[in-house]
């Protein structure tokens, strides 16, 4: 079966037998699956809102654009809106935070990840987001389903580093960054609003409802 790797600010979608794989930070990865027509794709969103300098629509990197992209990926192939059904991982707690620091970027993209969702009546089938730890997650597209493996030590430092330097290399690039829309002081999502029903408590400090999970690997 042919695989598929994507990184910050990428994305992709497929009605072929194809599995789409990502490793997951502080970064959140929204899955979208149309049961009928059999088409899945993911998206790998490094901040939540969006970027109002020239071009920002030829990167995923931003939550607006990376939801939008998708969608018109999948739309791209068929399938109708009103069947678009979501899984949401990731927004670990993995890069450090000064004392009394507010901003969390991993809560931040849990945040617009869950609110985008909520706003364009997609239904959130799952979750397995936030908790001391990074996600490998892979996305089988024709049948919408996801493996997880959550790991806590040696590659979470590796995951850190990698998202901090997207970040800066992003702010060189930029001469004037544009204005992000964040929500870190906004009441988070409870499952109550998404009609999820309670929370399953987690060992890794996550908010769950995934059931398919291959489990913690160090």
């Amino acid at each position: 079966m042919k695989r598929i790797t994507i990184g910050i600010g990428e994305l992709f979608a497929s009605d072929q037998p194809i599995v789409i794989s990502t490793v997951l930070g502080s970064c959140v990865s929204v899955c979208l699956y149309d049961p009928v027509k059999r088409v899945g794709g993911m998206n790998h969103i490094f901040l939540p809102g969006n970027a109002d300098y020239l071009q920002f629509n030829a990167s995923a990197r931003y939550g607006i654009n990376a939801m939008e992209l998708l969608i018109n990926s999948m739309l791209s192939l068929k399938v109708e809106r009103r069947r678009l059904r979501a899984k949401v991982f990731g927004g670990g707690h993995v890069m450090e935070r000064r004392e009394k620091q507010a901003f969390s970027p991993g809560d931040a993209n849990v945040e617009f990840s869950f609110r985008f969702l909520k706003e364009e009546k997609i239904p959130i089938d799952g979750y397995s987001v936030g908790g001391n730890c990074g996600r490998r997650i892979e996305l089988h597209c024709q049948t919408g389903e996801v493996r997880q493996v959550r790991f806590q030590t040696g590659s979470l430092g590796t995951i850190a580093r990698m998202e901090r330097s997207f970040g800066m290399a992003v702010q060189e690039r930029v001469a004037k960054p544009g204005k992000v829309a964040l929500f870190g002081k906004e009441k988070k999502p409870e499952a109550a609003e998404s009609g999820l029903g309670p929370v399953p408590e987690s060992p890794f400090g996550e908010k769950r409802l995934f059931t398919r999970d291959q489990g913690p690997r160090t």
